[in-house]
């Protein structure tokens, strides 16, 4: 099994996380990625420490989020669009809209930064984050929480070349020994 060596174009990567696999999530999250996108590619693994850290970077640091996240099993798949729902064009922007914001109360603690605390610690207050994803999005249905939002997808174009690349490899890795 292999993917091809450059990534197709109108196609993008995402990855259903441990926690949402754990959970039972898997078969209900793919069924709804089905009904506006074509599923070209599955597979689940899990990740060592290196490439977790690789695949995540900006996680490097956090080495509880790299070990709850990515070193229990975690099924990447990579979709293109479904030749009768509207497509916009761009499938990395249109797939991370149907998948929702990674962190949606960023914006709130930018725009309105008193609303923050309110006697209540930034932890106590992100516990309850899930009502600010957006509805009908994958991590308003399926996260609780940033980091533990169910869904990764590929932030833009380069991104999805890059994590594509590392999927790559690390498949072939697998499937050499």
């Amino acid at each position: 099994m292999s993917l091809p060596f450059l990534p197709p174009h109108d196609m993008t990567l995402g990855m259903i996380k441990a926690h949402a696999m754990q959970r039972g999530h898997l078969g209900l999250i793919l069924a709804d990625i089905e009904t506006r996108y074509v599923v070209q590619f599955l597979h689940i693994l899990s990740l060592t420490r290196a490439e977790a850290e690789a695949f995540y970077p900006e996680r490097r640091a956090d080495p509880y989020v790299i070990e709850s996240l990515f070193l229990s099993p975690v099924c990447f798949f990579v979709v293109s669009p479904h030749p009768f729902v509207g497509y916009s064009g761009h499938i990395v922007e249109d797939f991370r809209g149907f998948v929702g914001r990674a962190r949606p109360d960023a914006m709130e603690r930018t725009r309105y930064p008193e609303k923050e605390t309110h006697g209540i610690s930034r932890d106590d207050n992100s516990r309850h984050c899930k009502n600010r994803y957006r509805p009908g999005t994958l991590r308003h249905k399926y996260g609780d929480r940033e980091p533990y939002n169910a869904v990764h997808s590929s932030a833009d174009a380069e991104d999805f070349a890059r994590e594509y690349g590392l999927l790559r490899e690390m498949i072939a890795r697998r499937f050499a020994s």
